[in-house]
Formats: C-alpha cells, sequence, structure tokens
C-alpha cells in the first residue's frame, strides 16, 4: 500500500517530532487541557511536520550518502 510505504519512509520525523509537538501543543496552544481536539492538532502538525523534514532535510541527507560512500 501507497500510504504505509510513505508513512514508513516519514517514520523517523514522526518518532523525532511527536513529543515536542505534543509538549508544545498541549502547554501553549491549549493551556495544559488535555483534549481530543489537542490530540487531532498534534496529530495533524507531527505528521505535517515530519513530511517538511523528510522532503527538506532527509532527501538531501541520503542523496550527500550516495555520493561518498558509492556501492
Amino acid at each position: 500500500n501507497n500510504v504505509l510505504n510513505y508513512f514508513g519512509k516519514i517514520s523517523y520525523g514522526l518518532y523525532l517530532y511527536h513529543f515536542p509537538v505534543i509538549t508544545f501543543s498541549t502547554h501553549f496552544l491549549f493551556h495544559g487541557i488535555d483534549s481530543v481536539s489537542s490530540m487531532i492538532s498534534s496529530l495533524i502538525f507531527t505528521v505535517l511536520i515530519s513530511i517538511a523534514s523528510y522532503h527538506c532535510i532527509e532527501l538531501k541527507l541520503l542523496g550527500l550518502k550516495d555520493k561518498f560512500f558509492p556501492r
């Protein structure tokens, strides 16, 4: 499935950014209130940040890997 493959590609970003996004949204956006809307917005922000990180940072670093360590 293409959707699952794509989530596999951005999974490191999901792992890396989920805690800071949850902390930021809970303390600054929702002022300590744990609600369904804060969880959903945290999930959406985490996925969006992970997608941006994958395309802006990770793909460029993966390209450097092939340049410096050819097969």
